[in-house]
């Protein structure tokens, strides 16, 4: 070998060193990188714990925003779904208004059960669509002021099923 190729074997093994340090030191910010995220993630036992938690405190924050369940006992399903919208200020969801005569056994939890609360909705005559599911009590059925209390006002004029 003559000095010229001596030369240029040289530049690449130290072009080949600086590369290897290069390496080196991007597998070392990979694994802090990795250490972070794993230290973050929440294992499999924090993982089933933070579900637990989120599932009681949605089922406790419905349980604050939905009517009672025994006021809509022996109420026909179009009665409900009225109840339901005065105790909601006026607004009935059919998803909502589904399962909360379910659970008031007015209703069986059928594959038609939507289409029933949707039903009951549409034949009262008595709401407005809103949105998609969402209706709102008209108007005249509507008790305003500051004394309507939906916990005692919602059932004044609904008479149970004979």
């Amino acid at each position: 070998m003559n000095s010229g190729d001596e030369i240029v074997v040289n530049k690449l093994r130290a072009k080949e060193k600086q590369l290897l340090e290069q390496s080196e030191q991007i597998h070392k910010t990979l694994e802090h990188i990795q250490g972070v995220i794993a230290l973050y993630q929440p294992t499999p036992p924090q993982r089933a714990a933070l579900a637990e938690v989120e599932e009681a405190v949605t089922a406790a924050a419905e349980a604050l925003t939905t009517i009672p369940i025994s006021r809509l006992k022996g109420l026909s399903h179009e009665a409900a779904v009225i109840a339901i919208a005065k105790y909601n200020g006026g607004i009935v969801r059919t998803q909502q208004a589904k399962r909360l005569m379910i659970k008031a056994g007015i209703m069986s939890p059928t594959k038609n059960a939507t289409n029933m609360a949707h039903n009951a909705i549409k034949r009262s005559d008595k709401f407005d669509w809103v949105s998609a599911g969402e209706y709102r009590l008209k108007a005249a059925r509507l008790p305003q002021g500051p004394t309507f209390d939906p916990a005692r006002d919602a059932f004044d004029d609904l008479e149970p099923v004979q």
